[in-house]
């Protein structure tokens, strides 16, 4: 496609066309075991097999330049004063320092990789001026001492193109990088991995692989910098000086966790922190036209940064020289560098295009390359000047360290009592003695309270002895009491503090948090939020494990006690998932003792490991416990109903454990009560406790409010909850799911009775019916609602609204106690005081925002939408999404008003409180618009405007700092959406109090950047007239989005509330209520509402109906004069059904076909359905050469293509799924799918969720599904990623395991999201498959079948996806009679009759089960279980494999010890860890 870089003047010469990248398979052994557990690493092997073609991460070094002067604000300028001094191009034997350094960099990348035969040469090659300056200038650091505590900090986010790092390293003189470990670049056991890895590498301190993840990192060192300097230095003394650079790509800018941590590093002023934007204009889809044109510089600088241009990245060193000088002059704004660069620069024929990007330049291009840029050297040859240059500056660093070693002594002298501190704390990184005395006790007679609280104790202690310990909340810190009493707030101008207002920025919280334990400052970091919004964050939790950082992870509200918030806000999944990730500890507490006990073993945990620990603590009370102390916390489970010989173990966890002491008082059997606070620390106890404790002739029952899955290990029945929760006070909640004495007696029962000794005895699998309020709520709640609505009334063009108010001048809402008011007054206070009253009825939710926003929901719904009560499906209707879900009485209210049956005022006083994730709202507004834009693009002819609506949404400031609306609303921007209209309800409030706390970004100026109309209106509270007008310049505005600012008052006309965050979440209560109604003249009772109020709206309504009644004529004439287009319409869009034998298009193939990848079975599939369903349409996330995602039948679905289906999301995964969710809930019929590799779910996982919840049809399509990803390393190696997704309520997963199993997936999901709009996730390999005996579309939609038939079997082994093939394999090495069964989806088995479950997986046989993922779940379905609990690595995809133990050897054997009666997990992947 044209570029504009084509234009582009440089030596190197450009590819003028782009080409597409496919992502090779490796072809090799694939096996899938848990039987061995190997402590030592193999030795490296050689590269044997191409990359996945794509890799993202980021990579943290300490450095920093010895040689700077001594103020080490500003690099000394000789070399500045050498004007227009460029790298030159030259073949001539003779070049410049600068050139050979740079090109000694380039080539060393180039080398490696094409010698590894897989990585990513690209990004090294244009970003190698930028590491030169830095590694031979500017930076200090000192080779022999990579944790030197005062070395500037590096950051390579964009870490796929780790090769930079490494020969820096190298060249540098860091012994961990030698050059022959550069050229084991990406094999078994190398110190130089697909990514960089902190645990493998000195010089490298932070693993990351998901972009975006680096410069969030930089935002944590350069804060842990900042609070360090303003704790410790004293004049002339500044033990801590130093800078943090890091460099990013134009993924890492598209990503969600970017705008959150950037946002924050603005918000704090973080002068030492130094970005280099490296902006190449390629990603792997292309040129970033395809999806991302925001102005990033612009964005930035609303962000409060300093943002500078270098023009010429490549050659212009001086420019580069200069930027980082005015960088360092820049005090009080973090500074981005915004360099121009080439990918593969030098490549004659790859520069400039996505060649370059994830693949080996090969020998001929290489050879190439070295004739463009004049370099006489061999593979892997560093000219002896080139080292002296770096080891020059690395000398310089060494003395560095001198100097500040002799500093640091004079330090000691002068200020006994900090250094001290100084030498424990942060050099020595050890905690002080007896701290733990301040952990404060309980006992039985104390009186109870929630866990949260126990934990603010407990936090509080331990911030008044521990000077080390910092964090905070995201925005949540009065519900998650995470406060500390003794410190202030660490903000802009107060450093040394130590609570950290994150807003409300979940990722960016967690990369932040890592990166202060990652500084190897000592700091103890802390973050927290809801247990729920764990999702959102999960990426830096998987993160923290992976690469040892000791963060604590501090979540409340842990389970369906959260009440009436609902099930958005309500964990049923989550902890149970979170227990799924390799080397994270998860720790649920019961009382008082044990959240001491926890916290005491967190904090040594990440004092002393470096290891992260999650907690999730209680909203509700709870009792203390006999027999609980730290200590026997610490063993993770301990008796706490004691019973010398019990008939009865009943295990619970946190709130539960109460319940199960309280049931086995009922019971009448010797019963012994169990805590398990940790099922991780428990694993580590000695065998002879553990089966002390739990012995295994006594009937195990665990009960604890969360799903089922993973409780084999340890009980024998279970008690819990497998679907979704419901809005209702948390008691009742609790009450009708099951968690009260006389179910769980029941359950006991029946399990002594030996009914259901291995099933779930109360996995609650349908919804109670809905009941009344009558508790308070949790004081917080936050989400998106989507209602389609509409103005009938509007004029026939619906460009613009009819003008007729906008003559009223100085029309406001007036603040009158008179009795005369005007009808908009009237309107506006009947929503304001149904949302009061409701609350106050409830005694729970968030009345604050309806106050505030009510002006613009009468506008919307009173004049503006196009929308008909009696048919709220209408497919013309206006939309409406309220992204400030907590905020939903506004809606209701609406809803009622408009006439809508669904919400009458009976409704409306049983008010529920449902709540959900900020952001996602705003986000589905986006994907609604999009709907929009397609349906009338492809089916409007003149005069015949089937489709022709707007999308209104109102969002708050909470939806603005959430990552998901940077992602989605850039696309919005990007795709030039006229018909998507938002309002920023700027009130200024959020829970943690006004928003200058941790907000303080210029919104309009980021939305201008993403491509955005942006309006003001400056008095939103009262200037009806100004809103009324903002609209009609919004829809005046055809090519662009519009957000239209309007500055309002949350709890508006409260005289004691308004304008604080206690009129956020919690009710005005019935004094404030009253005086409400006086302060704004409202003379009617409760939930009374005037005459013409209903008469104003249900007018409006009536317009609606009239309108759709024009419609439905028009659409008569439609059908007569476009019958063909009119049919589809009808099928497609207004019936939603799918046509006659869709499925015979569907491909099918024999075990006698070659086999090939999953991820190119799908590929035939999804191209086979888009050429018979014009609805279906989706993208990937930036990967569709590796995803195999594109249609081959359709274009790009772009601003000036709106009915072409291929979208190009863009590298913003969590965006991409809410959009894609709207697109299925827009009730149009459309079959969405968006795709991305299988571990980066877990960027999106809260829209997955969603799209569960809501009943969103989305297809989520993943490749690159298991440690078979090879190079790429751990970062893209999902572990846990299936299993967890498989713990989320009315999901579908389907790991296919050949080209049939991937065409029945396909049937299954395309048939889900089109009759029942549900969702499903469908998983795919990289590597070849075997094509199986017996497969079939029909047999795949059992869930389970048959591939080697055995009529009567010894064994029967059970496989998914490509380990299927490798139980085949096994079947025919072992002798006896072997049942091979594949399992593509656990949940569609489920749903299978018992008699055929029962046939396929008899009770007497024993089973095994083999899947290159986690073995928990499989406990279900299978006796022992062949797997991988530990993390990945870095060598090619079959080297993988096989170390990790899915080879037909290791299957085999752990077969035959299965036969012989062992049990349980057999093979764990721990044989592949060195």
């Amino acid at each position: 496609m044209p570029t504009k870089r084509s234009q582009r003047a440089t030596a190197a010469v450009v590819a003028g066309a782009a080409a597409t990248m496919l992502a090779p398979s490796f072809v090799g052994p694939s096996a899938s075991s848990k039987l061995s557990a190997v402590t030592s690493a193999p030795a490296p092997v050689a590269a044997s097999a191409p990359a996945s073609g794509v890799g993202a991460g980021a990579s943290i070094l300490g450095a920093g330049a010895a040689a700077l002067a001594a103020t080490a604000a500003v690099r000394p300028t000789k070399r500045c004063a050498k004007k227009d001094k460029a790298v030159r191009l030259a073949t001539a034997t003779e070049v410049d320092v600068d050139t050979e350094c740079i090109n000694a960099i380039r080539f060393l990348a180039v080398d490696a990789v094409n010698k590894a035969n897989s990585g990513h040469p690209g990004a090294p090659m244009g970003q190698a001026p930028i590491g030169y300056l830095l590694f031979a200038e500017e930076m200090q650091y000192n080779p022999e001492d990579p944790k030197w505590v005062n070395r500037d900090r590096f950051v390579l986010s964009s870490g796929h193109g780790c090769m930079l790092q490494y020969s820096l390293l190298h060249l540098a003189g860091y012994d961990s990088v030698s050059i022959d470990d550069i050229k084991q670049f990406r094999q078994w056991g190398s110190k130089t991995p697909g990514h960089p890895e902190n645990f493998e590498t000195d010089g490298i301190e932070v693993t990351t692989g998901p972009l975006g993840m680096g410069i969030s990192n930089a935002v944590g060192l350069a804060a842990a910098e900042a609070h360090l300097a303003a704790v410790y230095n004293k004049p002339g003394m500044e033990l801590i000086d130093h800078y943090t650079y890091t460099i990013a790509g134009d993924g890492c800018m598209q990503e969600g966790i970017s705008h959150e941590a950037c946002a924050y590093a603005g918000h704090l002023g973080l002068g030492k922190l130094i970005a280099f934007y490296d902006d190449n204009g390629i990603t792997i889809d292309g040129h970033t036209d395809l999806s991302f044109t925001e102005d990033v510089g612009k964005r930035f600088e609303a962000y409060g940064w300093q943002v500078l241009e270098v023009p010429e990245g490549n050659t212009d060193v001086d420019a580069i020289r200069k930027a980082i000088k005015e960088a360092k002059a820049c005090t009080d704004k973090p500074t981005l560098i915004k360099v121009k660069t080439t990918i593969g620069f030098g490549s004659p024929n790859k520069a400039d295009s996505h060649d370059a990007h994830g693949a080996p330049l090969g020998a001929d291009e290489a050879e190439a390359t070295r004739k463009q840029l004049g370099w006489n050297y061999g593979e892997f040859e560093v000219p002896d000047q080139v080292y002296d240059t770096f080891r020059k500056h690395a000398k310089a660093g060494s003395e560095k360290q001198a100097a500040w070693n002799k500093m640091w002594k004079e330090y000691q002298e002068k200020e006994p009592e900090l250094a001290a501190q100084f030498k424990r704390a942060v050099m020595d990184r050890k905690l002080p003695d007896n701290w733990t005395d301040a952990l404060p006790k309980v006992t039985p007679e104390d009186k109870g309270k929630a866990t949260r609280l126990h934990s603010q104790d407990c936090l509080n202690a331990i911030a008044n002895v521990l000077p080390e310990f910092m964090g905070g909340s995201a925005d949540l810190a009065p519900s998650n009491m995470t406060l500390m009493k003794c410190t202030g707030d660490f903000l802009k101008d107060s450093y040394s503090e130590r609570n950290m207002r994150f807003g409300i920025r979940e990722f960016g919280m967690g990369a932040v948090s890592n990166a202060l334990s990652l500084d190897k400052t000592g700091i103890i970091p802390y973050c927290a939020t809801f247990t729920i919004f764990t999702d959102y964050m999960r990426g830096a939790i998987r993160i923290a494990a992976l690469s040892q950082a000791g963060t604590i992870f501090v979540t409340t509200h842990d389970s369906i006690a959260v009440g009436e918030d609902g099930p958005t806000h309500q964990p049923i999944e989550t902890i149970p998932s979170l227990r799924l990730i390799p080397d994270l500890t998860v720790m649920r507490p019961a009382d008082g003792n044990e959240t001491a006990g926890a916290y005491k073993y967190a904090v040594e945990r990440s004092k002393n490991e470096s290891r992260p620990t999650m907690m999730a603590f209680s909203r509700q009370a709870v009792d203390n416990l006999p027999n609980s102390s730290i200590e026997n916390t610490l063993k993770g489970a301990y008796e706490v109903i004691e019973c010398e010989k019990p008939e009865l173990i009943l295990i619970g966890t946190g709130s539960e454990v109460g319940l199960c002491v309280d049931a086995a008082k009922k019971l009448d059997k010797k019963v012994r009560v169990v805590s398990m606070p940790s099922c991780e620390v428990y694993r580590e106890q000695p065998d002879s406790y553990k089966s002390k404790l739990l012995p295994a002739d006594v009937p195990k029952m665990s009960v604890e409010a969360a799903c089922t899955a993973g409780w084999g290990e340890f009980a024998d029945a279970f008690v819990g909850i497998d679907v979704f929760g419901a809005s209702a006070p948390g008691g009742t909640c609790l009450d009708k799911f099951g968690f009260n004495v006389d179910n769980v007696v029941s359950c006991a029962e029946r399990l002594l009775e030996h009914l259901a000794c291995t099933k779930k005895l109360s996995a609650v699998t349908s919804a109670p019916a809905p009941v009344a309020a009558s508790a308070p709520a949790s004081g917080v709640g936050a989400g998106a609602s989507i209602l389609g609505a509409g103005a009938a009334a509007l004029a026939a063009t619906a460009a613009v609204r009819p003008n007729k108010r906008c003559a009223k001048k100085d029309n406001v809402v007036r603040l009158a106690t008179a009795t005369e008011v005007d009808v908009d007054t009237e309107c506006i206070n009947a929503i304001r005081f149904l949302a009061v009253d409701a609350v106050n009825k409830a005694n729970s939710g968030h009345p604050g925002a309806p106050m505030g926003q009510a002006p613009i929901g009468y506008l919307l719904f009173a004049e503006e939408m196009q929308y008909n009560p009696e048919d709220p499906k209408w497919v013309n209707r206006d939309r409406f999404v309220l992204s400030s879900g907590h905020g939903c009485m506004l809606q209701y209210s609406l809803l009622h008003l408009a006439g809508y049956d669904s919400v009458s005022i009976d409704d409306i006083k049983q008010f529920r409180q449902t709540t959900g994730p900020l952001g996602m709202g705003i986000s589905n507004a986006v994907g609604l618009a999009a709907a929009e834009a397609h349906l009338a693009a492809v089916y409007n002819k003149p005069g015949m405007e089937l489709i022709d609506h707007y999308t209104y949404t109102i969002a708050g400031d909470g939806c603005m700092q959430e990552g998901i609306s940077h992602e989605a609303c850039a696309y919005a921007g990007h795709l030039g959406l006229g018909k998507l209209i938002a309002f920023y309800d700027d009130n200024g409030i959020t829970i943690d109090g006004h928003t200058d706390l941790s907000f303080t970004e210029d919104v309009g100026k980021r939305f201008e950047a993403y491509g955005w109309q942006v309006l003001e209106v400056s008095e939103g509270n009262t200037d009806v007239d100004a809103i009324r007008k903002a609209i009609k310049e919004a829809k005046a505005c055809t090519d662009k989005p519009t957000l239209i600012k309007v500055k309002t008052t949350i709890g508006f006309g409260s005289p004691n509330k308004a304008d604080s965050h206690d009129a956020h979440g919690a009710p005005l209560g019935a004094d404030e209520a009253e005086a409400t109604r006086k302060q704004l003249g409202w003379n009617y009772g409760e939930f009374e509402v005037p005459e013409q109020v209903y008469d104003t709206f249900r007018k409006h309504a009536k317009a609606g109906s009239e309108k759709q009644a024009a419609w439905n004529k028009m659409w008569k004439e439609y059908q007569e004069k476009e019958p063909e287009l009119a049919a589809q319409f009808k099928r497609a869009v207004m019936d939603r059904k799918l046509p006659d034998n869709w499925t015979d298009a569907l491909p099918k193939v024999t075990p006698e076909d070659k086999g090939k990848a999953t991820r190119l079975h799908s590929q035939d599939c999804l191209n086979a359905i888009a050429n018979v369903l014009p609805e279906f349409m989706g993208g990937s996330a930036d990967l569709a050469p590796s995803n195999m995602t594109l249609m081959k039948c359709t274009g790009d679905f772009l601003k000036d293509s709106y009915s072409e289906r291929n979208m190009r999301f863009g590298i913003r995964e969590f965006g991409m799924g809410a959009v894609s969710n709207a697109l299925s809930l827009d009730k149009t019929g459309i079959i969405p799918y968006c795709a991305t590799f299988t571990i980066f779910t877990d960027y999106m996982r809260g829209a997955i969720r969603i799209a569960a919840l809501s009943q969103a049809g989305s297809i989520f399509v993943t490749t690159h599904d298991s440690i078979a990803v090879g190079e790429d390393g751990p970062t893209h190696q999902p572990i846990e990623t299936l299993p967890s997704l498989r713990l989320i309520p009315d999901l579908t997963v389907m790991r296919p395991a050949d080209g049939n199993e991937t065409a029945g997936a396909y049937k299954y999901a395309v048939e889900r999201s089109k009759n029942e709009s549900r969702p499903t996730m469908m998983a795919f390999s990289r590597q070849a498959v075997d094509n199986l005996p017996n497969s079939s579309i029909e047999n795949t939609m059992k869930g389970a079948y048959e591939v080697i038939e055995c009529e009567k079997p010894e064994l029967i082994l059970i496989g998914t996806g490509s380990e299927v093939g490798l139980c085949v394999d096994a079947a025919k090495k072992l002798d006896g009679q072997v049942r091979v069964v594949s399992m593509p989806s656990c949940e569609v088995f489920r749903a299978q009759p018992d008699s055929y479950k029962s046939k396929l997986l008899p009770a007497d046989v024993p089973k095994m089960s083999v899947e290159a993922a986690c073995t928990s779940g499989w406990g279900e379905f299978a006796d022992a279980f062949v797997g991988i609990d530990v993390f990945g690595a870095s060598a090619p995809g079959g080297t993988c494999l096989d170390k990790f133990g899915f080879n037909v050897d290791n299957v085999t054997s752990c077969a035959e010890r299965c036969l012989k009666g062992e049990r349980g997990v057999l093979s764990n992947g721990s044989q592949g860890k060195h």
